[in-house]
């Protein structure tokens, strides 16, 4: 049985992953910062990925993964002046840090499987607004490490792609917006909807069985930024 480790495994994104690859047989192993697991979880994990050794320790319990996804996401919505060098610091270790301290201490168990690795970053990193500061910038970092990794991973036969969502219906989504704001969002995709998160799981799936996929940022936004904001 293949293994998937996932972080953010209990996020709105990181459930329906779990939903979907525990479907297809995998064996789930799930870390977040919650007490909870979701119930498709096979081993679960309370890890803050703010914490390096926390990473470190949960790596030498390791035994297999054929895929790794990294989902977690750290985010705090304000102009950029008003964040705390805590709040900065903390969206980076957990948006980008922590995947290179997952590689690092992780690279001969990743070797050994030939782990599949996709980051999980978002539109932000190609397109932006407001108050989103660290959020937009780290997943702009995650973004470049990405294609660094599939390069330097690649002799090991490791594959390394992202995956940027858009406007996905998630808890997160929903706490950063009003329900006003929320429709106003809905209304200015091209299909007046925003995306729901299976349809990021099944794209997740989808690189994962794509041997030939490596190296890539894919875009799932609906549409939205094809168009001119202008217009």
């Amino acid at each position: 049985m293949k293994h998937l480790i996932i972080t953010g495994a209990n996020g709105g994104i990181g459930s329906a992953i779990c939903k979907l690859y525990k479907k297809n047989d995998w064996f789930i192993i799930g870390l977040d910062i919650h007490d909870k697991k979701n119930e498709n979880i096979d081993n679960y994990y309370k890890i803050n990925l703010f914490n390096s050794e926390e990473i470190k320790n949960f790596i030498q319990n390791i035994e297999r993964v054929d895929c790794f996804i990294h989902c977690a996401a750290y985010q705090s919505c304000k102009p950029i002046w008003e964040y705390t060098e805590e709040e900065w610091d903390n969206s980076y270790k957990c948006n980008v840090k922590s995947v290179f301290i997952f590689i690092k201490y992780g690279i001969e168990i990743f070797k050994k499987y030939k782990t599949n690795i996709i980051n999980i970053a978002s539109i932000h990193a190609s397109s932006t607004s407001e108050n989103i500061a660290a959020y937009a910038s780290s997943k702009s970092a995650l973004v470049g490490l990405t294609r660094n990794l599939a390069i330097d991973l690649a002799n090991f036969g490791i594959r390394v792609n992202s995956i940027s969502p858009g406007a996905i219906n998630t808890p997160m989504l929903k706490n950063h917006l009003s329900k006003e704001k929320l429709k106003t969002l809905e209304n200015s995709h091209l299909l007046k909807k925003i995306g729901e998160p299976i349809q990021i799981a099944k794209t997740c799936l989808f690189v994962n069985e794509n041997e030939f996929f490596n190296g890539n940022n894919i875009v799932i936004d609906g549409g939205i930024l094809c168009q001119l904001s202008s217009e």
